[in-house]
């Protein structure tokens, strides 16, 4: 065999890709199981919602749009993950998911699962990591046929499609 010599060095470029930004997104049901006004804002509310395995304090600028009544009981999706942050000098560990559309505002229900309950897009697999405002924004989660969507995908528990009375095309926060 006739001996191969390479002129110069041969360099092998790996094709890092950033993470499907879904992946991103650790989202779990909670049950809301108390619901107080802000002690330093009008429009918020200190949630204190039971994810199963812990409970954690969600501060949320609900107040325009629901009643504590309405909001006490309900299983909310959480993005878990979320760092957490002061909001007007109190802290909260984590963010419910809500449609906007038009000013119309929903809270993502699951009432058929339980808190805890993990909550996926088919085939996506959550990373986990801790993660901030900017890159929950790039997931880019929207409405079609009253359901949550993002690249094609639906976003379910084991027991539901999460579902949310809104019209198409509200942007999910």
């Amino acid at each position: 065999f006739k001996k191969l010599e390479l002129s110069g060095q041969a360099t092998v470029k790996a094709d890092i890709s950033s993470p499907n930004p879904l992946s991103l997104l650790n989202l779990k049901v909670g049950k809301i199981v108390s619901v107080n006004n802000h002690p330093n804002a009008e429009k918020l509310y200190v949630l204190s919602v039971n994810l199963g395995f812990e409970k954690r304090q969600l501060v949320a600028g609900m107040k325009p749009y629901y009643s504590p009544q309405e909001l006490f009981g309900k299983n909310i999706i959480v993005l878990a993950n979320l760092k957490h942050a002061v909001i007007r000098g109190v802290e909260s560990q984590g963010m419910l998911l809500a449609a906007d559309k038009n000013g119309t505002v929903k809270v993502l229900e699951a009432p058929k699962s339980s808190s805890g309950d993990p909550v996926f897009f088919e085939g996506i697999s959550p990373v986990g990591a801790e993660i901030t405002i900017q890159q929950f924004s790039e997931a880019k989660l929207t409405t079609n046929n009253k359901g949550v969507v993002a690249l094609g995908k639906q976003l379910k528990t084991k027991h539901e499609t999460i579902v949310v009375d809104i019209e198409d095309n509200a942007s999910i926060r």
